[in-house]
């Protein structure tokens, strides 16, 4: 084993001749094409996440100094 090697078990003539396979440009830009909305939703869901955990921590501060006062409701769950 090499001493001074990052990954143990690894030197530098295993690293240069393992072969790594690169898919064709085309196949990349279409998976590129069909990820980006799922891409765009997690960017957006995010973005929702940090304004109600802003939202969460500002009404929590203002409950708690009785700044504000909810008038909660029980309601049943539906089957």
């Amino acid at each position: 084993m090499n001493s001074d090697s990052a990954v143990p078990g690894l030197n530098r003539n295993i690293a240069l001749s393992t072969e790594i396979k690169i898919a064709p440009y085309e196949r990349l830009k279409d998976f590129n094409r069909q990820c980006a909305p799922y891409l765009e939703k997690i960017d957006i869901n995010n973005k929702q996440i940090r304004i109600l955990e802003k939202l969460r921590d500002l009404l929590l501060q203002k409950s708690m100094s009785g700044k504000v006062r909810f008038n909660l409701k029980k309601i049943k769950a539906s089957d």
